[in-house]
């Protein structure tokens, strides 16, 4: 994998600002790094809080065509950071066959996959680790 974009997409009650400091860590390291926002919300906090009909009814179809358009305008597939409701939306750029790679960071799952409580997982676990 060679490339040097990154595109971060945020969550839920997110900004763009949420990435400040990662957007911020990998400049410093050469990476071209695109946090572009949902559509509707362009503009700044004070802007959003008082107007939030501008982005209420975004779905997640709009919110994934939009970063779609983004990465295939970029020289090369980046790779996709996404954050909570964001790390869905880099599962479904995946999904689309866009992107270098991805991760999801505390990410709300696409639709059909199984999630177990913890207590289920500790006990399947030993034998996914030590098959008999």
């Amino acid at each position: 994998m060679s490339t040097n974009n990154i595109v971060l997409v945020h969550g839920l009650w997110l900004t763009p600002l949420s990435w400040e400091y990662w957007a911020h860590h990998y400049t410093e390291r050469g990476y071209s790094v695109y946090a572009p926002s949902w559509p509707g919300m362009e503009r700044d906090i004070r802007a959003l809080r008082l107007q939030p009909e501008a982005y209420a009814n975004v779905g997640v179809r709009q919110i994934v065509d939009r970063y779609e358009k983004i990465v295939l305008e970029l020289e090369s597939p980046p790779i996709l950071i996404g954050h909570c409701f964001g790390g869905l939306v880099v599962q479904e750029l995946l999904d689309r066959g866009l992107g270098a790679c991805g991760v999801a960071i505390a990410s709300a799952p696409i639709k059909g996959i199984w999630t177990f409580p913890y207590s289920t997982m500790r006990v399947v676990t030993p034998q996914l680790i030590n098959p008999r």
